[in-house]
């Protein structure tokens, strides 16, 4: 009995202690419970983004991990912070976005229906609709190369069978 009641005052101390000390490196260094290319702000700054959508901006004074200086959010729906030059690099026509770089449209698929898509995020550049991924750059689908053979409109028909070649 007095074994089972030490027990549980050690292990109350334990827990206690742990739990102080944990409150106590988030004071001392509170970046570090703050997500990647996060700092810890006592008054969060008004966010920016890469999309440049105006995020409302409550004038409040709330501590909160937000971008390090020299980040944005990917875009105003977004919580990843990236390097503000990363926001100009996915070029004319090209936006950032969180998770769907790797199953974008593509002057090769976009003419597939319900392509697969692997259920994970991958952040990256993607084309804005209506455009397709084409070396690295975004172009109408339109303008994509013509790939595979090319027969002429007559010598379709005439493979049909719709003109008589025996005259």
């Amino acid at each position: 009995m007095v074994n089972r009641i030490s027990m549980k005052l050690f292990l109350t101390f334990g827990f206690c202690l742990i739990t102080v000390s944990g409150q106590e490196t988030a004071r001392a260094q509170p970046d570090a419970f703050c997500e990647p290319n996060k700092m810890f702000y006592p008054c969060k700054p008004c966010p920016k983004s890469c999309d440049k959508v105006e995020i409302p901006c409550l004038k409040l004074c709330q501590p909160e991990c937000y971008c390090k200086p020299g980040y944005v959010l990917t875009s105003s729906t977004s919580n990843t912070c990236v390097p503000e030059t990363q926001c100009t690099s996915c070029g004319l026509n090209g936006k950032f976005d969180d998770c769907n770089a790797h199953c974008q449209a593509t002057c090769e698929n976009y003419l597939q229906a319900n392509r697969a898509c692997p259920m994970m995020c991958v952040p990256g550049c993607v084309c804005e609709q209506g455009y397709v991924k084409y070396n690295n750059e975004c172009i109408r689908p339109e303008s994509c190369p013509k790939r595979g053979r090319f027969f002429n409109p007559l010598l379709i028909q005439l493979l049909a069978g719709r003109y008589n070649v025996t005259q």
